[in-house]
């Protein structure tokens, strides 16, 4: 092979001359020739002598086919000496991978090293090399690891004969582009795939429900009334629990993770930030400035998290905040997709109905419905002309005549578009109204489905020219810059807050309970219904007082829905609605206090909330993940989203960039797919951000930051026992053993669930809990030993001190409990003196 002899001829022809050669002349004769020679590396792939900003020139920068550096070169002359530890051709080999810590010893090397690093960083390359001809030296260069990673070293240019194969296939330019041979060689061992375990498929009643609790056939009704969207038509209900204002803190806190603002993508692009009453204030003036100039013809865009309010704040802005004789000058069109259900299977339909809808709106004294208003107020100076026309062909008492003027009618009404022109001048001159077109809720639907409303709503508003309102999340707002669907119009763009909601929760539930005193509401709820002595006015509104003053005081159940539901109210509604009725909540007990407010424990909020129909946990239908859970079965790790979110920790507040901290990933764990799966998984629970605000993974996402809801999983949710109890069910595991031991405690615990026996339930569940993470040190050391990890990846330690902690509350929390006998309470405490 060519390319082999000339590796043999550079040998030779240095070993025949015992020159030292400048830098000059070590590139033309040794570097070139390996470049360009011996791995067969095309001249016009590499740019030589790069100017990189206020830093100097890279020798040589290595293109991919799409021009992007992939790999920059530093060379020196032959004379400059790298220094290199003496025992590393112990094995009689050319090469060899040395830590980078230890090759910086050198003076001559860590000044090389820390020249192109500097190059990479400026110009965003991966790789780096330094080379003085003789020895070379490859690294991946991102990584706050950087120093621990292990280097690729060519100690003698013999490797490139003698081991001809092993260089050629690592280094040549189809092996470094296509099989990225070199990111490759770099990475840490991987741990070999394994086979894993499930745990749920052995437990035989893990699909099982639980009954919902006594007080739910009374209170379901009226809870997942008051506990939803606010109702327009309900304006006693709508007044008193909107929440208006959102207090911001400016304290470095968790809580002030919750501050609700646009994010920097969006104020970049000139999108506005208002609290609620703010922009109401502002929204009215600009309908006001509608009706009485006419002006503000285009389109308003507001932007807000998904279940913060949006829809019910612009029913309340137009049917509440806006002045009584401003609403009777309105003709308001809202088209919310949710009463479409639109598919992308039949667009057409979707479009036919929301025309036929805008025209119902505007047609008020239903226009289109007479024939002669069609022909005298609608098309007249139309009709005046075709009648002339056809009058010299037709006697205008003939059946020939009527029939035409029938066809031209159908003909006008099919036509939209000058449809509406005409009905909203009608609306305009004769009956003095203008129109408000609100689009509502397309956030719900597929972005297809959100483009084609959007063209639908471009068209209605260019013929009734009317004040617009679109109701969006933040992401849409990055698509709609990309595709430019809203390009064409003037648009104004604000950013609605969520409210708080400590004050969403307090003032609702005072709101049921003030309904509550009346005897006539309480006979309403338990009309038909047979019911025991626990079924009174006092006890319903006992029992949602307990939830009162958990938000009141901002203990568990407020911190754990605020986290977990983030901005979103709806999400956080729909979970106390699957809590007040779950049959996890024990009535008797939260009832027999004697007078004073019964206090929840996280254990009691967490199973309810997790899995509030079913006895075992299962993610696929659970609010909240399971962030052990392996995403890549042939090389994942139950710790990567855990080490991901205390990552971003340690950036609190600031994005961060996902290229480099996925480099970082990639060069200490080697577990690329496994990394991109759990940072899709931790975007979709929300558990991380991206800068423009996607729900999804998408290679767009430029950084990412850690939300309120991440925070809580790091520094509370992973260390409690009910969190762990729950899902390690729910695993795949490596490790058959642990699997068969949790299966089996899994089972037991279902029994005496069955049977109603707590205490001894409880025993299973620790066990089964201590069985999974005895499993997840072991999985740690293994991971340690494999990658030689620092203590900054290391996660199982803190989890276990913390679950410790919490185990006290746990036994606590059981000794106090009627409900568990004597009996029982004995083995629990011999239990936890073992434990």
């Amino acid at each position: 092979m060519k390319q082999h002899e000339n590796a043999i001829q550079l040998i030779e022809s240095l070993n025949s001359n015992g020159e030292k050669l400048n830098e000059a002349t070590t590139r033309s004769r040794i570097i070139d020739t390996i470049l360009y020679s011996i791995l067969s590396i095309p001249k016009n792939a590499i740019i030589a002598e790069e100017h990189v900003n206020k830093v100097g020139y890279s020798d040589y920068s290595l293109l991919d086919q799409n021009n992007k550096i992939i790999l920059i070169i530093e060379a020196k002359k032959e004379g400059l000496a790298f220094t290199l530890p003496n025992n590393i051709n112990i094995n009689n080999k050319n090469s060899a991978l040395i830590k980078i810590k230890t090759l910086l010893t050198d003076k001559n090397i860590k000044d090389t090293i820390e020249q192109v690093r500097q190059y990479c960083f400026i110009k965003g390359v991966e790789h780096g090399a330094i080379t003085n001809g003789n020895i070379w030296i490859f690294f991946t260069v991102f990584s706050q690891d950087f120093e621990n990673l292990n280097a690729f070293v060519i100690y003698d240019l013999k490797f490139f004969s003698e081991s001809f194969t092993e260089s050629y296939n690592l280094l040549n330019y189809n092996s470094l582009i296509k099989d990225r041979s070199l990111y490759k060689k770099l990475q840490k061992k991987r741990i070999q795939s394994k086979q894993t375990y499930s745990i749920k498929e052995n437990i035989s009643s893990f699909n099982v429900a639980v009954d919902f609790n006594e007080f739910a056939q009374y209170l379901e009704k009226p809870i997942r009334y008051y506990f939803s969207d606010l109702k327009v038509d309900d304006m006693d209900f709508l007044e008193n629990c909107y929440v208006e204002e959102h207090v911001e803190n400016t304290k470095k806190t968790l809580s002030s993770l919750l501050v609700d603002n646009a994010t920097p993508y969006l104020e970049k692009n000139g999108v506005i930030n208002y609290t609620r009453e703010k922009l109401s204030k502002k929204l009215s003036k600009k309908v006001t400035n509608f009706i009485d100039y006419s002006d503000s013809k285009h389109i308003v865009v507001i932007y807000g998290d998904r279940g913060c309010g949006k829809s019910t704040f612009i029913k309340k802005l137009l049917h509440s905040d806006i002045p009584k004789k401003i609403q009777e000058k309105l003709s308001v069109i809202h088209l919310d997709l949710l009463e479409y259900a639109p598919t992308e299977d039949a667009l057409q339909e979707f479009k036919e109905k929301i025309w036929n809808n805008v025209l119902d709106a505007i047609d008020i004294k239903n226009l289109r419905r007479s024939y002669s208003d069609v022909q005298n107020v609608l098309f007249k100076d139309e009709f005046i002309n075709y009648k002339e026309q056809i009058s010299s062909l037709y006697s205008k008492e003939s059946e020939t005549f009527s029939s035409r003027i029938e066809a031209k009618i159908e003909e006008s009404l099919k036509d939209y578009r000058e449809l509406a022109i005409r009905l909203a001048k009608y609306l305009r001159e004769i009956e003095r109204k203008e129109i408000i077109l609100v689009l509502d809720n397309t956030d719900q639907f597929s972005a297809e489905i959100q483009d084609y409303s959007f063209q639908i709503l471009s068209e209605i508003f260019s013929a009734i020219k009317s004040l617009s309102i679109i109701t969006i999340r933040e992401e849409r707002f990055f698509r709609s810059k990309k595709v430019g669907v809203l390009d064409a119009y003037e648009t104004v763009q604000y950013h609605i807050t969520s409210p708080k909601a400590d004050k969403v929760f307090i003032q609702r539930l005072d709101y049921i309970m003030n309904l509550m005193e009346d005897e006539s509401f309480f006979n309403k709820l338990t009309e038909n219904r047979s019911f025991n002595d626990n079924v009174t006015n006092e006890n319903f509104i006992k029992y949602l007082n307990v939830f009162r003053y958990d938000f009141q005081k901002k203990s568990n159940l407020y911190s754990f829905l605020v986290s977990c539901a983030q901005k979103d109210m709806r999400k956080a509604l729909d979970l106390f609605r699957s809590l007040v009725i779950s049959g996890y909540m024990n009535i008797d007990e939260m009832l027999a206090t004697d007078g004073n407010i019964y206090n929840l424990q996280i254990h009691q909020v967490l199973k309810p909330l997790m899995t509030p129909q079913k006895y075992f946990y299962q993610e696929k239908s659970s609010l909240i993940p399971n962030i052990f859970q392996l995403r890549n079965l042939e090389n994942g790790s139950h710790f990567t989203s855990i080490r991901i979110l205390k990552y971003l920790h340690n950036y609190i507040n600031t994005y961060t960039s996902l290229s480099v901290m996925k480099s970082e990933f990639f060069a200490v764990f080697n577990m690329e797919e496994d990394f991109i799966e759990n940072i899709t998984l931790l975007i979709e629970y929300k558990l991380i951000e991206a800068d423009i605000k996607v729900d999804k993974y998408i290679p767009e996402i430029e950084s990412i930051t850690i939300t309120p809801y991440g925070e809580y999983f790091i520094s509370l949710l992973i260390h409690f026992f009910s969190y762990l109890d729950l899902i390690c069910s729910d695993c795949e595991i490596y490790d058959e053993q642990t699997a068969n031991s949790i299966t089996k405690s899994a089972e037991e615990e279902f029994k005496l669930f069955s049977k109603q026996k707590k205490g001894y339930r409880l025993i299973h569940r620790i066990s089964k809990t201590n069985a999974f993470l005895k499993y997840l040190v072991m999985q740690e050391k293994e991971e340690k030993e494999t990658y030689n990890l620092d203590e900054k990846y290391l996660v199982v330690n803190d989890i276990i001190l913390k679950y410790k902690d919490d185990l006290k509350k746990v036994r606590h929390s059981a000794e106090r409990q009627s409900s568990i006998g004597e009996d029982e309470l004995s083995s629990l405490d011999d239990f936890f003196d073992k434990v």
